[in-house]
Parts: C-alpha cells; structure tokens; sequence
C-alpha cells in the first residue's frame, strides 16, 4: 500500500501518522523514508488534539507541508513547518507532556507515562530528535494523517 508520495523532489519524507486523540492530546507515530521509499527511521508523536486549527490550543490540519530543519534559540534541534494555513510558529521539538507545546508536535521513541496526569507522554525526546533531525534533508516534505 503506497502511503505517500514525494512531491517536491528531495531524497526524504517525514510521515506522521495521528492515532489517538482525547479532549487533551492526540498520540501517533512518525516514519521517515529515504529516497527509495524505505523506512528509515521511526518514533512516537504527542499533539494537541484539533480545535478547528486554532492558534495555540490545536493542533495543525492533517495535508502535505514543506518542512525545513533549524537551529532555534529555545527548542535546539527542530523541525519548522512552512506556511500553516492560518498559523505561525509550527515546529516539531523536544519535549515530552502536552502541557509542553502551543500547537506543535512532540518526539519521542514511546509513548508512556511519565507523570501522574493519567495521561500518555513521549519519551526519550532529546536522543529521537537528534535521531529524527540527522536522518533527514535540510528541507524536505512531511505528511501527516489521522484515524
């Protein structure tokens, strides 16, 4: 089954894949692909769950993007989301609860719990981001998903 499919001519995809979402937060699953199509790299996401695309309290519509990788004086390593249809500011970054994030996505290897909100969170974020950022192009096309 073809997931996917390149767009912009650069030798990488980065596929996330929502899966389950609550009034707090949506889970899923990132895949990156190399330029053949084959999965190379692979790891958890934490969202917002979506609020009609609202700045600050959802997450970002389901599509096809241009993302570019950057160096950010807050979030280190992390991943820019270009031209968000009624949004600014749309990054993939570190971190692990979605008391962390204003409408981006989280990285992390797993989903587990790690503080007492009953709630699933990401972990091993620092360690998938570097992981996730060293696996893909300087700019590149990401698709996301959702049940």
């Amino acid at each position: 089954m073809l997931l996917h499919k390149n767009h912009i001519g650069v030798g990488c995809e980065l596929v996330i894949f929502r899966e389950k979402q609550n009034t707090t937060q949506c889970l899923g699953r990132f895949i990156v692909f190399d330029s053949n199509d084959q999965p190379i790299f692979s790891g958890a996401t934490l969202e917002l769950p979506f609020i009609n695309n609202a700045q600050n309290i959802s997450s970002i519509y389901t599509g096809t993007f241009i993302a570019k990788k950057q160096i950010h004086k807050r979030f280190g390593k992390c991943i820019y989301i270009c031209e968000v249809n009624g949004r600014n500011g749309i990054y993939i970054h570190v971190g692990n609860y979605h008391t962390q994030i204003e409408g981006c996505i989280l990285v992390g290897i797993g989903h587990k719990y790690l503080n007492y909100d009953n709630l699933k969170d990401v972990y091993h974020s620092l360690p998938t981001m570097a992981m996730l950022y060293d696996s893909l192009d300087t700019v590149f096309e990401l698709t996301i998903f959702s049940n």
